[in-house]
């Protein structure tokens, strides 16, 4: 199965280039667990709500796409996709 991997990363990360990059591990530094738990080939979930939502992305590096999003985004997905995962980190975006 194909991996895609998401989570919530640093974009002020000194070592991340949006343009420019070396594509050899460019992607920003790690503030959170992966997410959402993958439940279909490719995350498909996942995919189709950055569509739908018109989520700007580019490709950083051979492997690797970063979408830049709020906070309110963020919580979204998580409500779309991953709902309520009570006593985890996940709370912190999506519980009420």
């Amino acid at each position: 199965m194909t991996d895609c991997v998401v989570y919530v990363g640093n974009l002020d990360d000194p070592t991340f280039k949006w343009e420019g990059g070396d594509w050899n591990g460019n992607v920003p530094a790690r503030l959170s667990p992966e997410f959402p738990p993958m439940t279909q080939h490719y995350n498909a979930e996942y995919r189709a709500w950055v569509k739908a939502g018109g989520v700007k992305c580019e490709q950083t590096d051979l492997g690797a796409w970063v979408a830049c999003v709020t906070k309110a985004q963020i919580e979204e997905s998580l409500r779309v996709n991953v709902g309520c995962f009570r006593g985890t980190w996940f709370c912190q975006f999506s519980c009420v």
